[in-house]
């Protein structure tokens, strides 16, 4: 009895065996059916969702990475750090006045520190140059004789006390006028009507000699010299704070030049373009550039592609761990990278269409308000952002 209870416990082992090969073959057979239907239905995508598989190559629902159209791979999480991490905006000096500018107290001390004595001299120096050889047209000797450092003084705090009452649209002659009551003491009390006239005519920043031959490798020739000498001045004088701001202005001019822009959605829109660095926490310009368009060949002949832009731009605080905030227009991942590489970082507005931008990150259908959405590559870090309901139109 014995042995024919331990032969059936082993019949009915074997059973068991054979069962559960039975189910493991048609599990297999199942899974390998499934899949040649799975491959078949991507087959049968459109030509968009082809292109996002290829593009996102790696990227599936437990994927580590994202891919934008030319290839640049994003982390779905943060990298693991090995270390200590590294502290990228520590800047040891604090901001402000720095040098003899600590030992300004006045505005007209403060305006001394920019149009100091050497911007004065040549724009005196220049204006006698333009003066002489347009001294002949005159009959009368009292409203052309030449110019000194301290009326060059004078007319400048004119101009600079007008913009600052915000008169620089009104009539010349109320402004100066002593009768009616409509005239600036300070203002006619520094010098005539007819001197100011005769000034406003006559004032030069260069060598009127030489700018012929200048400018024919610098549009920017008749104010070069006296530029660069005052944007010196900006980054002599101030330390900027940790935080910078990097953008474009139009100043409002609709003179003759070979450069003025046209841009409808300023409220000037006609011209000239200035890209500016300026600090965040304090009212300081700290670099400027003018935009000239295409120079001619020589020395001054740039290239005006973002990249390029920002680095000059940027080229006063490299090396200083500083931050630099831009629109689209300036960011990018290459600008990011090179910033870095210089010890400096960006925090930008980047356009969707550009092609190292991932497809997830591009789209806001059907993700929750408020949400974001990360991606990692090497130090640059890219945040798809969701704060309110997208209306289609």
């Amino acid at each position: 009895m014995a042995d024919d209870a331990t032969r059936r416990q082993e019949l009915l082992i074997e059973q068991w065996l054979r069962e559960e090969e039975i189910d493991n073959d048609l599990i297999e057979e199942c899974s390998n059916d499934e899949e040649s239907d799975f491959v078949e239905v991507q087959q049968e995508n459109s030509d968009t969702e082809e292109e996002a598989s290829d593009e996102d190559d790696d990227d599936s629902a437990n994927g580590p990475h994202m891919q934008g159209k030319d290839g640049t791979k994003w982390l779905k999480h943060v990298p693991e750090m090995r270390g200590r991490t590294r502290q990228h905006n520590i800047v040891f000096r604090a901001p402000g006045p720095k040098g003899e500018a600590k030992q300004k107290n006045s505005n007209r001390e403060c305006l001394d520190l920019f149009l100091d004595g050497t911007v004065i001299h040549c724009v005196t120096e220049y204006t006698n140059i333009r003066i002489e050889s347009v001294r002949a047209r005159y009959a009368s000797n009292r409203d052309d004789k030449l110019t000194d450092e301290l009326e060059i003084t004078g007319y400048l705090g004119i101009l600079y006390l007008i913009g600052t009452l915000k008169s620089g649209r009104q009539n010349v002659e109320q402004i100066f006028d002593t009768k009616n009551g409509t005239g600036i003491e300070a203002v006619y009390l520094t010098m005539g009507v007819q001197r100011f006239k005769f000034l406003t005519r006559n004032i030069r920043f260069d060598d009127i000699n030489t700018r012929t031959t200048r400018i024919k490798e610098d549009k920017l020739a008749p104010i070069r010299e006296l530029f660069e000498k005052i944007v010196g001045n900006f980054q002599k004088n101030f330390i900027p704070s940790a935080e910078m701001t990097l953008d474009e202005q139009l100043i409002a001019f609709r003179g003759k030049c070979s450069f003025r822009q046209f841009i409808p959605s300023k409220p000037a829109k006609y011209g000239i373009k200035i890209f500016a660095l300026v600090d965040v926490h304090f009212p300081y310009t700290f670099n400027l550039e003018v935009y000239c368009g295409v120079q001619p060949e020589g020395p001054f002949k740039v290239s005006n592609e973002h990249k390029e832009v920002v680095m000059r731009m940027t080229a006063p605080i490299h090396g200083s761990n500083r931050n630099v905030t831009s629109d689209n227009w300036f960011s990018s991942l290459d600008v990011a990278k090179e910033l870095f590489a210089k010890k400096t970082t960006m925090v930008g507005t980047v356009r969707k269409d550009k092609r190292e931008v991932p497809l997830q990150l591009r789209t806001a259908k059907g993700k929750p308000i408020p949400s974001s959405i990360f991606g990692f590559h090497g130090p640059c870090t890219l945040v798809s952002y969701i704060p309110k309901k997208v209306k289609l139109c």
